[in-house]
C-alpha cells in the first residue's frame, strides 16, 4: 500500500501531466456514470496519469469516494481538453507551474479539493471551463476561486434557473420569487433592481421590486454557456 504522504507527493505533478501532456480520451458522460468497473477494467484510463495513482492508491472496488474522486477528476480533465487555449498562454501557464511547484500546489491542489467534494458531473464540467478562463487570463486567480466556491454550494437545479434567466435577459418578481432565488441571491448571482421609475401624474419615484443578475451572475452565465 503506498502511504498517505507519498500519495500527495504523487498527485499534484500526476494533475499537472494529465492536464497539459496527456490526450482526451472519448468516453461518454452517461458511460462514465454507470460503466466506470468496465472502464477500469479495459484500461482505459491508464495513459491519463493522475486517474492512475486514484486507481493505484484507491479501493476502487469498495470505496465510493475513491470511484466518485475518479469520476470527477477525469470529467475535469476531459472538459478541460475540449476546447482550446491560445497555445501562447497555455504555454505561459505550464510553464510557470513546473518552474514553481509551491503555484502548482497551491492550484492544482484547490481544484482537486473541489473534485473530490462534487456529486454532479456537471460541476466539474463547469470549473474546468472556468479554469480555462482563468489560464487565459480572462480573470484572475482569485475570481476562478469564486466561481468554484459558488458552484459547490449550488443545487444542479439553480444553476438551471439562473441559466434560464441569464438567457431570456429578464428580471424576477420578488413576489413570486422561491427558495432558489433566496439562494442565488445569497451567493450574489442576483440582486435587487434598484433603478427607479415614475408612473403618469406622480411625483415619487418608484422602485421596483425585482431581482436581477449581478455581475458575479453573468459571469457565471457566460463560463457556463462555454462548458457546453
Amino acid at each position: 500500500m503506498i502511504s498517505e504522504t507519498k500519495t500527495e507527493n504523487m498527485l499534484i505533478p500526476a494533475f499537472n501531466s494529465s492536464l497539459f501532456d496527456s490526450p482526451a480520451m472519448d468516453i461518454t458522460t452517461e458511460l462514465l456514470e454507470v460503466g466506470l468497473d468496465s472502464i477500469l477494467d479495459e484500461g482505459l484510463l491508464k495513459d491519463i496519469p493522475i486517474l492512475g495513482v486514484i486507481v493505484k492508491t484507491g479501493n476502487l472496488a469498495r470505496n465510493i469516494y475513491d470511484r466518485n474522486l475518479l469520476r470527477q477528476t477525469f470529467m475535469f480533465i476531459n472538459s478541460f481538453k475540449d476546447k482550446t487555449i491560445e497555445s501562447e498562454k497555455l504555454i505561459k501557464y505550464r510553464d510557470s507551474l513546473y518552474k514553481n511547484p509551491k503555484k502548482a500546489e497551491q492550484e492544482l491542489g484547490r481544484v482537486l479539493v473541489y473534485l473530490n467534494r462534487f456529486v454532479d458531473l456537471q460541476k466539474s464540467q463547469f470549473i474546468a471551463s472556468a479554469y480555462r478562463y482563468y489560464i487565459s487570463e480572462f480573470y484572475s486567480w482569485d475570481q476562478f476561486c469564486e466561481l468554484a466556491e459558488v458552484v459547490d454550494r449550488l443545487f444542479v437545479s439553480d444553476i438551471v434557473e439562473l441559466m434560464q434567466l441569464g438567457r431570456a435577459e429578464t428580471s424576477v418578481d420578488i413576489y413570486h420569487k422561491t427558495y432558489m432565488h433566496d439562494r442565488l441571491t445569497a451567493l450574489g448571482l442576483l440582486m435587487e433592481d434598484l433603478q427607479r421609475y415614475y408612473l403618469p401624474g406622480e411625483d415619487e419615484p418608484r422602485t421596483p421590486e425585482r431581482l436581477i443578475l449581478s455581475d458575479l451572475g453573468k459571469l457565471f452565465c457566460h463560463v457556463y454557456d462555454n462548458t457546453l
